[in-house]
């Protein structure tokens, strides 16, 4: 890997980082507190890979 392609990922890392500042509306399930960003775009990341299977596009 060259060290500019690691920089770039580093860079993006400390970007997305910043989504865990960025509160949402949507309250979490069973909670009075509301989710952040990181936490929303994890859930979406993870329901991806779960139910990619049953996609008829590749993804």
């Amino acid at each position: 890997m060259q060290i500019d392609d690691l920089l770039k990922q580093v860079a993006f890392i400390k970007e997305i980082d910043k989504l865990k500042y960025i509160q949402r509306k949507t309250k979490l399930f069973n909670s009075d507190r509301h989710e952040n960003d990181a936490e929303h775009s994890w859930h979406l990341a993870m329901m991806t890979i779960v139910l990619a299977s049953h996609s008829d596009q590749p993804i």
